[in-house]
């Protein structure tokens, strides 16, 4: 058994540990399938994690698809002087109120870099859709896992009603 099945195997007998102890605190209760299936799928973190990275790859897709628009920067600065102070059109101490005022406004627009932004618009797209194909396994796998088990158990129920009768 290699380090993966171990793995695998102990995530397993702790999920159906809670399981079982979720059973003891709703007495009388038994989970069905699709309980057991939506609260693996709900509570699974390689599934949340899963979904994170999806998320993380559509913020990158989102921001490679801005990087085609233009950007605008601007920025104001306003400055009182009174009193001693040095009048910049002539150089001569003056007492006096002086206002100074300066903006910018800046714009930006790539026209071309060589393909750079189209190239990273496909590769981000391709890794959102390889995120989102992960975490549709990662789903079907906790699925086939959590059926396989809970089959398991009745099976090993019906063998020990068998052996008792």
């Amino acid at each position: 058994m290699n380090s993966k099945q171990r793995i695998t195997t102990t995530l397993v007998i702790l999920f159906f540990g809670l399981v079982t102890s979720s059973f003891a605190q709703e007495k009388g209760k038994v989970w069905t399938l699709q309980e057991c299936v939506d609260y693996a799928l709900k509570n699974n973190l390689t599934v949340k994690n899963q979904a994170l990275n999806v998320n993380l790859n559509q913020v990158n897709a989102k921001q490679s698809r801005m990087n085609f628009l233009p950007s605008l920067n601007g920025s104001a600065n306003y400055g009182r002087n009174w009193g001693r102070s040095i009048n910049p059109g002539t150089n001569l101490v003056t007492n006096q109120q002086q206002d100074n005022g300066f903006g910018s406004l800046n714009l930006n627009w790539t026209i071309f870099n060589g393909m750079k932004n189209l190239n990273t618009l496909k590769q981000s797209d391709a890794s959102l859709l390889a995120q989102q194909y992960n975490l549709d396994k990662s789903k079907n796998d906790i699925v086939l896992l959590i059926v396989t088990y809970y089959t398991n158990i009745i099976f090993n129920k019906e063998l020990v009603e068998n052996a008792k009768s």
